[in-house]
């Protein structure tokens, strides 16, 4: 009985023992498949991190390329940006020398054209006082000029003439200076220079190079009325001399009247 009795202790024993082998034998396999989980997870992650670290690379390379890239444009502009000053101060200087000489020319055309006015202006009353008749007594000597002999006003017509020759010769002579390209060109209307004695002619700023022609017919205006009629009798390139037409007159004709072009 006794002997029954232990060996079924025994049994009982070892059918523990197994149990507990067992056990812990899938315990084991438990924490191993965890371990082997993990180590896969940390693996898959690893390689994540690998491929963005080299992605990071990757553009952290395509970064320093266009940097570096940019840092050369930038010397090369600051180069270009270095000459285009240069150039400008160049422009610059040239330009403020045209202006100079441009203003010098100008200066000196005024005052041509100033003494040309009033060469034209005496010469024609020179030519009015010439022109007109002398009055003689029966006793009186004959006059010079019935003795076919050169009055004063005569030698100084001859005179004037001469000057103002000169004086367009020497202004056709010279070259006309070039206007700046970046003032457009405004034609001004012509105007009255100068006003004869007794309304008799005017001067006009109005010349040969402007189309003035002998014989042609212009109005005069202050503001919106009329004043008076003019025949032109002498044209230079550009003053010209023209009669008043004295039954057209309508006041006393002044400096700035405006010209206006008949047909």
């Amino acid at each position: 009985m006794s002997t029954h009795l232990n060996s079924a202790r025994a049994r009982l024993t070892l059918r523990l023992y197994a149990l507990v082998l067992s056990l812990a034998a899938v315990g084991l396999a438990l924490a191993l498949w965890r371990e082997h989980a993990t180590a896969t997870e940390l693996a898959a992650r690893n390689t994540r991190l690998s491929r963005q670290i080299a992605g990071l690379n990757y553009e952290v390379k395509h970064a320093s390329r266009q940097a570096a890239e940019f840092g050369q444009r930038a010397v090369e502009l600051d180069s270009q940006l270095g000459s285009a000053k240069s150039r400008t101060t160049a422009t610059e200087s040239k330009q403020f020398q045209l202006t100079r000489e441009l203003t010098e020319t100008k200066s000196r055309l005024t005052e041509r054209a100033e003494r040309e006015v009033a060469l034209m202006a005496e010469l024609a009353t020179l030519r009015q006082v010439v022109a007109r008749p002398a009055v003689t007594d029966g006793n009186a000597a004959p006059s010079a000029e019935a003795a076919g002999a050169v009055t004063p006003d005569q030698r100084r017509i001859a005179e004037l003439e001469q000057q103002l020759t000169r004086l367009l010769t020497r202004a056709l002579a010279e070259p006309a200076a070039p206007a700046p390209a970046a003032e457009p060109a405004v034609a001004a209307p012509y105007q009255v220079v100068r006003v004869g004695p007794r309304n008799s002619f005017v001067v006009l700023d109005y010349g040969a190079s402007d189309g003035a022609r002998p014989g042609e017919i212009l109005g005069l205006w202050r503001g919106t009325s009329p004043v008076a009629r003019v025949q032109i009798s002498d044209a230079r390139p550009r003053f010209s001399l023209a009669q008043v037409l004295s039954a057209t007159l309508k006041g006393q004709l002044q400096t700035g009247d405006l010209v206006l072009l008949t047909n």
